[in-house]
């Protein structure tokens, strides 16, 4: 979701072993953060939207995992431009969250990040999976083909150890015979080729049911396209708007 409010910060794990996001809903409390979560959630503003969701609402119950992890929820958001949508975007009309955007743009933001494709290194895959049948905690489960142990997945990608960016979606592939997930990185990194690693797993980890005690680890990639397949990129795109 596009960051059009005011960051207002998350509250840290609860015991070094939970997610939880701070806003008090009149019928429950929200237990946990998503990766793209409504900019409504910052600031004080529409305080009749937060009090209408329940305890079985979307926004309520979907959990949040992996190894990024910020005390300000605004470092969970992505814009337009992050996800590639930018070519769409025009300014030739009102719209919600058009100031935001323009002050982007005047400010270089829209060129800030890009959306690329992580290509996992198959032998670090092989490493974590087979850690699993080793004594002692292996790494988080790799639970092929798709990759997550939380609703939404925000992974950390760093370049000798330096965080340039996140990844989301992780699964394998049969076609790229690869685990694969979209990220989104500082525009300096995001050239085809460019090596950066994946840090998998969570320290500490959560109390999720679905995250067993398990060793973080980093695993290398390579970035490429987004969308990988030169014809998503070609034939799909050519009669959109650039």
């Amino acid at each position: 979701m596009v960051a059009l409010a005011r960051r207002r910060a998350v509250a840290p794990r609860d015991g070094g072993r939970t997610r939880s996001c701070p806003i008090a809903l009149r019928r429950a409390e929200c237990r946990s953060i998503s990766n793209r979560p409504s900019a409504r959630r910052a600031g004080r503003s529409h305080p009749g939207y937060r009090e209408w969701l329940d305890d079985r609402a979307y926004e309520t119950i979907s959990p949040l995992g992996g190894s990024f992890f910020s005390s300000d929820i605004g470092d969970y958001y992505f814009t337009p431009y992050d996800l590639g949508y930018g070519r769409i975007v025009r300014f030739d009309h009102d719209f919600v969250g058009r100031d935001a955007l323009e002050q982007m743009v005047a400010r270089g933001d829209d060129r800030a990040r890009a959306k690329v494709t992580l290509v996992w290194d198959g032998d670090d895959v092989a490493r974590a999976t087979g850690s699993l049948f080793h004594p002692g905690p292996g790494a988080k489960f790799l639970k092929l083909p798709m990759a997550l142990s939380a609703t939404f997945q925000h992974d950390r990608v760093t370049v000798d150890g330096r965080h340039i960016g996140r990844s989301t979606w992780t699964c394998s592939t049969a076609n790229e015979r690869a685990v694969l997930s979209l990220a989104v990185v500082d525009r300096a990194y995001a050239e085809p080729g460019t090596a950066v690693s994946v840090v998998w797993g969570e320290r500490p980890n959560s109390s999720k049911l679905q995250v067993e005690p398990h060793a973080q680890v980093t695993i290398r990639a390579t970035v490429q396209p987004a969308p990988i397949s030169e014809l998503a990129r070609s034939r799909y795109r050519a009669a959109a708007p650039s």
